[in-house]
């Protein structure tokens, strides 16, 4: 409930950014690394929607007051600026994801604006050697269990398919959250949480292998703000792959 109401604040402090006011409730939201990802994400995309929000953004990032894991965001979402000195002055100092080739991708609404092909798109979600987008997603008979199943994700519009995709911790669903075990003994296990009781913890990693630990040997149990996906899986794409698998991607929905 906490989440969501702080989500609902944020989109209302938008409104008043745009009357070019920078509301410190944001700049608070994304320094604080106890806050949830989702609405240290969404407080960046608040700013970056506005002017001054943009400049203060750029600020940040010279005096590199950005975290590393908003960096990306902060810099996409200034670089789809409506303003055309935010854009400048954000890649002058942030840096944007790259694809494969070394290209810096293009604002997230241009990328939805080209052409992709949806059966390329499917390659490309099947390749092991790239994205390997199989080993942790199912889609029907491809892929196996890691993280949510993608069988509907086409019901989501394409800038947040790609947002999925670029910054995966932004936005973790519900059930799919990662934590850190640290056991009496040392020992360091990382993973979703699947089942958790008095007797044992279960944890499913990267691999979809399930690890249980007595819940007696448990030292530590830390909520992390990071996806298991992991970020710069378009470096190992072309842009044009990357279209292509979003185009795939919004062709699954509810049959």
């Amino acid at each position: 409930m906490l989440r969501l109401s702080l989500l609902i604040s944020l989109l209302c402090l938008a409104g008043a950014l745009r009357a070019g006011e920078v509301q410190p409730e944001l700049l608070t939201a994304i320094a604080d690394d106890k806050v949830g990802m989702e609405e240290r994400d969404a407080a960046v995309k608040a700013l970056a929607a506005t002017h001054e929000g943009g400049l203060k953004l750029i600020e940040l990032a010279k005096a590199d007051k950005i975290a590393d894991e908003l960096k990306s965001s902060a810099a996409m979402a200034c670089a789809g600026s409506d303003f055309e000195d935010v854009r400048t002055g954000a890649a002058k100092v942030m840096t944007m994801p790259k694809s494969k080739d070394g290209t810096p991708l293009p604002a997230i609404k241009k990328l939805v604006e080209m052409k992709g092909d949806a059966t390329r798109g499917k390659a490309v979600f099947s390749n092991a050697s790239a994205a390997n987008c199989v080993s942790c997603h199912q889609l029907g008979p491809l892929g196996r269990q890691v993280g949510p199943p993608l069988d509907t994700i086409g019901e989501k519009p394409k800038d947040v398919l790609y947002e999925t995709i670029l910054t995966p911790s932004a936005a973790i669903q519900h059930g799919f959250e990662t934590y850190l075990i640290k056991t009496k003994a040392g020992k360091v296990f990382t993973g979703i949480l699947v089942d958790e009781n008095d007797e044992k913890l279960t944890l499913r990693d990267v691999q979809g292998e399930y690890q249980e630990i007595p819940a007696g040997d448990v030292a530590k149990k830390i909520h992390q703000n990071q996806s298991l996906m992991p970020e710069g899986l378009c470096a190992t794409m072309s842009i044009q792959d990357l279209v292509d698998l979003v185009e795939f991607l919004s062709k699954q929905k509810v049959q």
